[in-house]
């Protein structure tokens, strides 16, 4: 009688340990899949940090590009500047000269109109149109 109870209280231990047991492993279980999970999440994440510096990689690039063209269309800009203040400077310049050496011109025709008037004061005189 006493090893009928003992044997029955045995299997009920062996029946409770084996429901504890078989918890236990669908607890490790359940967690070896979480922990499965968040290491592809930790991986997948990497490689969205990866390609986000990647991109900011490029985007650094371009932003360098952008900067060194700016500055040299910047550059390329003042020198058109200064080559169209110096063509301006020499139009006027040129202008000066033009309006100098017609007004010369006029003025030596007169001189020699009259001179030829002078000299020979017969012969037509010629009249220029063209005045400063």
């Amino acid at each position: 009688h006493d090893a009928t109870n003992l044997r029955e209280k045995l299997e009920q231990s062996e029946g409770r340990s084996n429901e504890v047991n078989n918890k236990y492993k669908e607890q490790v279980e359940n967690l070896k899949r979480d922990v499965a999970q968040l290491k592809d999440e930790k991986h997948l994440e990497r490689n969205k940090n990866e390609q986000l510096n990647v991109e900011i990689e490029e985007l650094e690039a371009k932003c360098g590009l952008y900067k060194h063209n700016t500055e040299k269309n910047h550059k390329n800009f003042e020198a058109e500047v200064a080559k169209s203040k110096k063509m301006e400077l020499e139009i006027s310049r040129l202008n000066d000269e033009s309006t100098r050496q017609s007004t010369l011109s006029f003025q030596l025709r007169q001189d020699l109109n009259e001179e030829t008037e002078k000299c020979n004061p017969w012969l037509p005189i010629q009249q220029s149109d063209e005045k400063p």
